[in-house]
């Protein structure tokens, strides 16, 4: 069983920075070569930073897997990245 660092990183009306944020962390282990979860968590959020989330994940190239942690809805992200 390979070790992984896992961060839970608490998201709240982030919509302007989260999907920049989400990069830079995950290109940053990445290039430390340190294997990792990034758990994207909503924290009830009233702008659009679970759906812009969901998409930027989507779209963005990370080199790794994405999957959901729980149903899509309005107000869960629903996504981790591994």
């Amino acid at each position: 069983m390979t070790e992984a660092l896992g961060l839970s990183i608490p998201l709240f009306d982030e919509q302007a920075v989260a999907e920049g944020f989400v990069r830079s962390v995950h290109q940053a282990l990445t290039t430390a070569l340190i294997p990792h979860t990034l758990i994207l968590v909503n924290n009830g959020s009233t702008d659009g930073t679970p759906a812009l989330v969901n998409c930027a994940l989507e779209r963005v190239d990370l080199g790794s897997e994405t999957r959901p942690a729980a149903p899509k809805s309005a107000t869960d992200i629903g996504r981790k990245v591994r």
